[in-house]
């Protein structure tokens, strides 16, 4: 309420008179002045067009104003009239108001929740005593809160719409000024949240007079009328555009659903999104991507709102639908070259920004490491400046898709801006794997370029930095990644350098690993064992060859440590190829033993050698060991990182009689469109889903569904891993086809091996 001016002379004289002092009067009269220009914004926000949300908020800020350490809320009963929402807050930061989105109604629960159950206030000038916040006081202390005065405010219909309260960071028990102030305030919400409720009913009929005016045959847009009565809403009505733009004609879709429009790229959660508020009969809006007869896919700009009878039972929908495609294709045209740059077609710093933000929660979600590298091209400058920037446009688009060839589906390459590019790895694993790539990077860039009939030579210097799921901001790996560039460049070009000082040691172990390994495979310090494979009758019909290093003075090193670096060396090619001569030289003896097929791995270097084929081929012929004896075992990122051709490969492979197994299956990111359409005859379940077997956390499912998988596409199924009797026990009641894992048998040198044979 406005004072006149009368009164607001008296209040100042009051308040010089008992104040007597001019500095306290000062602050008065600024408080007296911060009020009053809130309340002022206040009437001015509730008399305007403001959103709702905008004049709830110049509430709470009002009494915020008014009470020194006050923090006001304003909760809404939900939908289904049973939970309270808070959809209005000012001085309360919004992770607050997040927890208090399905607050219950009910006596005991806070203040809000019993006093939207009373209809009454519930002023609580203590939480910390009132027995009401005994399950909210983690909350409370979150921010500070001590007190909490929550008053409950009615519709027109006399029904409990929500509440009102304002907490208080220190014990405070209500006055009846106090009060005074907040029942104002409180006449101020329910007259706001009744001009939302009047506009949202007005928008509604506005809305439905306007669908029912533009329903008429020459609309440019396509109109539908469902029945609403009758399962899956058939369609009673479609007007010519609907016809010209879908290609249906009227007699092909009268009594169909519009579900003919969808197809394998329309988004499911546009989908869920109609349905949902069509169940409910309420109005929904949404672009989707339909299909037309034909098969061509039009972005549909769809709107659909219920149509009531005279008694307001909703008896059909009525939608409108706009084809959007060229808008669409433009907006994604400007969205593009807003993210992204013109020369090269990378991100840009903008989009390399978003997805430095989406890494890090990949990064804090799976716990993992998070790596950049920041690249800049050496002696990039003179090419620039003698040859042109049209030559040097054209050397910096190369460069782009040398460094793209090298990295993996997942990982993100972005033009820094000049000759500058970095690279986000969000699942790069180890150190060893990131030097890999950084070399693989460096090699890449290092080969020759032929433009124009010039024959250039570049080579580039790499920043590494790495951080965990503690990172607060990504862009700091980004900062460090280019200052350990600087250091590489320090070096004399042509190679890495990690921000972390403490990495030389690991650096230095992966120099010191690949020199032995050459040594190794000199020496003949590489040995197998074999590890038994039991067929559903408990009988070991199949092996697993497993590679082993015996270091003269270290002893027995891990294959974790040194398949890696083979693998990025490309050492991996040949010890592969021992490997598999070793087992075709040990055949023999092994069919003695029992055994009817021996399981190799197979390096993705392997596989894109050539004369890979060829190579078997003359291996087999050696020994005259069959193709079928032998099962290749392949892990998921062959088929979408590491190998574009693999589907030609495993094809010729399966031709000539190997058996193709998928190992590890479930842990990397290929698609089951693989397993259906390459020739894979046997899945091997990761030891860390068999491993979950028995826990008693719900994650058996996830070996019941590849098991229902496999059967489906007639896929033989072997469990690595296995380690307990449960373990065995849940795989033979699902029929597993094969069972591999310590509790039945520990990988043994083949001399060894005569203990697991058949009797």
């Amino acid at each position: 309420m406005e004072l006149t001016t009368t009164g607001v002379v008296l209040s100042v004289l009051l308040a010089l008179v008992s104040l007597l002092c001019a500095g306290v009067f000062a602050q008065k009269l600024k408080q007296f002045r911060r009020v009053r220009k809130v309340e002022a914004e206040l009437l001015h926000c509730a008399m305007s067009d403001a959103q709702w949300h905008d004049k709830l908020t110049a509430v709470c800020r009002l009494i915020e104003t008014k009470h020194e350490g006050a923090h006001a809320t304003v909760m809404e009963v939900a939908s289904g009239g049973d939970t309270l929402a808070c959809i209005a807050h000012a001085r309360l930061p919004a992770s607050f108001a997040e927890q208090l989105q399905q607050l219950p109604i009910a006596d005991g629960i806070g203040a809000c929740g019993t006093a939207a159950a009373r209809n009454e206030p519930v002023l609580v000038a203590d939480m910390h005593t009132d027995p009401r916040f005994r399950d909210y006081l983690p909350l409370a202390n979150a921010y500070k809160l001590k007190a909490c005065w929550s008053h409950p405010f009615t519709n027109q219909d006399g029904a409990v719409a929500g509440t009102f309260a304002v907490y208080f960071t220190e014990i405070k028990v209500p006055t009846q000024q106090a009060l005074a102030v907040i029942n104002q305030a409180l006449d101020w919400v329910a007259l706001i949240l009744q001009q939302k409720q009047e506009r949202e009913r007005r928008q509604a009929s506005e809305t439905q007079m306007r669908i029912l005016e533009r329903g008429i045959d020459a609309s440019v847009n396509g109109i539908v009328i469902a029945d609403a009565r009758k399962p899956g809403n058939p369609l009673v009505y479609i007007n010519p555009a609907f016809a010209r733009i879908t290609g249906w004609s009227q007699e092909e879709m009268l009594g169909k659903s519009c579900r003919l429009l969808q197809g394998e790229d329309t988004d499911p959660r546009a989908i869920e999104q109609i349905r949902n508020r069509l169940r409910r009969f309420k109005e929904v809006q949404t672009v989707i991507r339909n299909y037309r007869k034909d098969g061509t896919p039009f972005w549909n700009d769809l709107y659909i709102a219920p149509v009531k009878d005279a008694e307001g039972v909703v008896t059909h929908f009525i939608g409108i639908q706009n084809d959007i495609s060229e808008r669409k294709q433009q907006e994604e045209r400007i969205a593009w070259h807003a993210t992204h740059d013109t020369l090269t077609e990378l991100p840009n710093r903008a989009l390399l920004a978003d997805r430095l933000e989406q890494a890090l929660r990949f990064v804090r979600r799976y716990h993992l490491q998070l790596t950049v590298m920041f690249i800049d091209l050496d002696g990039f400058k003179p090419i620039n400046d003698t040859l042109g920037h049209a030559i040097g446009d054209k050397v910096l688009k190369i460069v782009a898709k040398r460094l793209a060839a090298v990295l993996r589906d997942g990982d993100t390459l972005a033009r820094f801006g000049g000759d500058e590019f970095v690279v986000v790895l969000p699942n790069a694993g180890n150190t060893d794997e990131v030097n890999a790539i950084a070399e693989r990077l460096l090699v890449s860039l290092a080969e020759p370029y032929e433009i124009e009939g010039k024959a250039l030579t570049l080579t580039a210097s790499i920043g590494i930095a790495q951080g965990n799921e503690d990172i607060q901001e990504p862009n700091v790996l980004v900062q460090q990644a280019d200052m350990a560039m600087y250091k590489a460049k320090r070096r004399g070009n042509h190679n890495f350098e990690w921000f972390s000082h403490d990495i030389n040691s690991k650096v230095e172990r992966h120099v010191v690993v690949r020199h032995e390994l050459q040594e190794a495979l000199n020496n003949d310090e590489f040995r197998l064992v074999y590890q038994p494979m039991t067929n559903a009758a408990g009988e070991m019909r199949s092996v697993e060859a497993l590679l082993r290093w015996q270091h003269p003075q270290q002893g027995e090193v891990s294959p974790a440590e040194f398949i890696p670096i083979a693998e990025h060396t490309g050492q991996i090619i040949s010890i592969g190829r021992w490997v598999f001569e070793q087992v075709c030289r040990d055949m023999g003896r092994l069919i003695q033993l029992g055994v009817q097929t021996v399981s190799v791995n197979l390096s993705p270097l392997q596989l894109s050698r050539n004369r890979f084929i060829e190579d078997l081929d003359t291996t087999l012929a050696k020994y005259q060991v069959q193709p079928e004896q032998i099962t290749l075992e392949i892990t998921e990122n062959v088929l979408v990182n590491e190998l574009t051709h693999a589907p030609e490969l495993l094809q010729a492979l399966h031709e000539r009689g190997f058996t193709i197994a998928l190992d590890d299956f479930g842990s990397g990111y290929s698609s089951l469109r693989y397993l259906h359409e390459l020739p894979i005859d046997v899945v091997k379940i990761d030891r860390v889903f068999t491993q979950q077997i028995g826990l008693k956390n719900g994650k058996e499912s996830i070996v019941r569904a590849i098991m229902a998988i496999a059967a489906e596409l007639k896929l033989k199924v072997i469990a690595e891993g296995i380690e307990t009797a449960e373990q065995l026990d849940f795989l033979q009641a699902r029929h597993c086809d094969g069972y591999q894992g310590f509790y039945l048998g520990r990988p043994v040198p083949i001399q060894e091996l005569i203990q697991y044979a058949p009797a």
